[in-house]
């Protein structure tokens, strides 16, 4: 951490001897001279100094002066006085102005050398508190931001956000957005020989690299993890700058997707909404490039552009859209929730409709009960995990949400006509057979 020294004396002598004797290109500290008051308090308001030595009796304007205008500017800096044994008195005034120590002449180098070590360092470490201090508020600040947002992308909240940025302070009348939606491509097959921390941390690094590049992308923006495997990247409106042009979307979304492959080795699929999005439309903006890119065919480079649908066939195809919309999101529910306890309730809340009316529509479009659309799912996923890890029977049944052995067992074997056990058994003897 470099540092800032100003040494302040009318005797050239002296002014050199202080610059040349102590070690400061050592300690990493920059120096500048000055030769009265007046001259260091110019210096001071382009650049406050952290250490100061200042002698007392100067011309133009004196120590004593000079310590009581400096800290009328910063209260932060530390400052030593040179001062003559007759000058004494003066010294113990200025220490009611802060002033660290005195140094009496004539000088002891070797002593001020030790003074100002000690001084340096504890300016350094007090500059860390400060700035690990700034770093867990700002987490808080973040985390909070986060929080905020991803209420209003699930429709939870409908609070209009003065600032979905993370360094933005000041409230815009009107704010409009773009949105980018990053997906880990093929993700239920990516995760899945990953245990729950393993998930966590993959999904922690994942965000790691996008916020890093988005934030050499932009100079304001806010990203939020959505699903796992899946974050919302906001970008706010600056000058004219939404709606984000299809070939620069794509340029900056293909930036990301390098990105991420580059650094852990995984494709992402991008869904881009040029905006201008408006802060009440940021549910239904992300639910709409959410719906597309899901229903996208999967190939390079997986980045899809989406433009509004043209105003006539938007009406003709919204209930059909909002259906789609809906079960998407009840498909994407019940993936994330195989391992815990949950049931139609749950999943007709989380979409704001009534249990009887989810029943319906989703029979309708899965052309299977709700019951037996989960029991699949769970039992395709348990097979994966007999197959591809060496759990215990009972660590997979809760793994898929059955937390007593006996009853996976059961439901398995009226799903499959045969045990865990006799499943993982006949899989390992057909991979024998074929290796042979």
């Amino acid at each position: 951490m470099k540092l800032q020294a100003m040494l302040i004396d009318d005797e050239l002598p002296i002014l050199h001897n202080l610059k040349q004797v102590i070690p400061w290109e050592a300690m990493n500290v920059e120096v500048r001279l000055a030769r009265n008051g007046q001259e260091a308090l110019n210096m001071a308001r382009a650049c406050m100094p952290d250490i100061i030595l200042c002698d007392i009796r100067m011309p133009v304007m004196d120590g004593l002066a000079f310590v009581q205008e400096i800290r009328r500017l910063s209260s932060d800096c530390e400052i030593l006085l040179i001062t003559g044994y007759e000058q004494f008195e003066y010294a113990k005034i200025a220490l009611r102005y802060g002033v660290r120590d005195y140094i009496s002449k004539p000088i002891n180098y070797e002593q001020l050398k030790e003074t100002v070590l000690g001084l340096a360092e504890r300016i350094r470490s007090k500059k860390q508190e400060a700035r690990n201090e700034q770093r867990k508020w700002s987490r808080i600040a973040n985390l909070a931001n986060e929080k905020m947002l991803l209420d209003i992308l699930m429709g939870f909240s409908s609070f209009p956000p003065y600032s979905l940025a993370c360094g933005e302070e000041q409230a815009q009348e009107d704010p409009a957005y773009a949105i980018m939606l990053a997906g880990i491509h093929d993700y239920a097959k990516v995760s899945l020989k990953w245990n729950k921390q393993e998930s966590k941390l993959w999904n922690f690094a994942v965000k790691n690299v996008l916020q890093d590049l988005s934030d050499e992308l932009w100079s304001d923006f806010a990203a939020v993890q959505t699903k796992e495997g899946e974050w919302c990247i906001v970008i706010p409106f600056v000058d004219g700058s939404l709606p984000l042009k299809e070939e620069e979307a794509v340029d900056l979304a293909e930036k990301l997707r390098l990105g991420v492959r580059q650094h852990l080795k995984f494709d992402i699929r991008v869904g881009i909404h040029p905006g201008p999005i408006k802060a009440e439309e940021l549910a239904e903006a992300y639910q709409s490039i959410q719906w597309s890119l899901a229903n996208q065919p999967v190939k390079e480079p997986f980045i899809y552009y989406y433009a509004e649908p043209e105003a006539g066939s938007h009406s003709a195809r919204s209930g059909k859209k909002s259906v789609e919309m809906w079960m998407l999101s009840a498909k994407d529910y019940i993936e994330r929730h195989l391992s815990s306890d949950f049931g139609i309730e749950d999943v007709a809340n989380h979409l704001g409709i009534s249990s009887s009316y989810f029943c319906l529509l989703f029979k309708n479009y899965f052309g299977e009960t709700f019951v037996e659309y989960v029991t699949k799912q769970r039992i395709e996923l348990a097979k994966s995990y007999l197959i591809q890890s060496d759990r215990s029977v009972r660590q997979i049944g809760q793994q898929v949400g059955y937390m007593e052995r006996r009853y996976f067992t059961k439901v398995f074997q009226k799903y499959t006509g045969i045990t865990p056990s006799q499943y993982r058994e006949k899989q390992a003897f057909r991979s024998g057979a074929e290796g042979c």
